[in-house]
């Protein structure tokens, strides 16, 4: 109860003027999320020698909406355009991971089942341009696209025997690790919408408290040559310094 007091005074604190942006703005920005993925299994066939420990694990040949999360830290500079209309360049870092639905495989080891848990984890720096359009008093549209340098992606695994008498080359029934991808510098491109709302902080004519959520739907894949796009849903805060006029 006193968290949800805290967050309706601070609320009622920063709500108390408008704050349509008039003036060129610089801001910082934070978000979450978590991100919905379409996977093409078959990115782990045999042969590929950083995913080897796969090769064996038997699957459909898609696995659509395989979940994660996401979270970013970056920094901002918007421009109005009109009354109503304005344009901000965000540049920024995210981190993703998504956990693949369990795999088993209980062919050729002995009578022994194994099941592979995989968490995949991507390290993005994105420049985001963003247009923001006023629907109704502070209420906005926001319309843009995103292209992130991916400087590094990695699988971390963890495969568990169970029953029968097979054993990893550790001589244990657990085996794990990460393996790098070795085609590192590739880019992603999305398409992003989503809604936002502007009002000032503390009654500052001079900073702005900005929550938004934003889809970005993904348009490439981060591994050369095979399918897999992540699309984030994101839920943010802005806040924003309104150069004086």
């Amino acid at each position: 109860m006193s968290r949800i007091i805290i967050v309706l005074c601070l609320f009622l604190a920063t709500h108390t003027l408008h704050a349509r942006i008039t003036e060129p703005t610089f801001g910082l920005y934070g978000h979450f999320g978590i991100t919905s993925n379409i996977v093409d299994i078959n990115i782990f066939s045999e042969g590929e020698a950083y995913n080897r420990f796969l090769q064996n694990v038997h699957a459909e040949p898609k696995l659509k909406n395989a979940t994660g999360d996401v979270w970013g830290i970056g920094g901002l500079y918007e421009l109005p355009l009109g009354k109503e209309i304005s344009i901000s360049f965000r540049i920024g870092y995210s981190e993703y991971t998504t956990n693949l639905p369990k795999q088993t495989d209980n062919t050729s080891h002995r009578g022994s089942t194994i099941t592979n848990n995989i968490k995949l984890t991507l390290e993005e720096i994105a420049l985001e341009p963003i247009v923001t359009i006023e629907l109704y008093k502070e209420f906005n549209a926001l319309i843009g696209g995103r292209v992130g340098y991916i400087s590094e992606h990695s699988f971390f695994y963890t495969s568990v025997v169970a029953g029968g008498d097979y054993l990893f080359n550790n001589g244990a029934k657990e085996n794990s690790g990460r393996i790098i991808f070795p085609d590192d510098g590739v880019f992603l491109t999305s398409f992003s919408f989503g809604f936002s709302y502007d009002f000032r902080f503390f009654n500052n004519k001079n900073f702005v408290l900005s929550p938004e959520a934003l889809f970005s739907v993904g348009m490439t894949n981060f591994i050369r040559g095979k399918e897999w796009t992540i699309s984030p849903y994101r839920f943010g805060l802005i806040v924003k310094y309104v150069l004086p006029e």
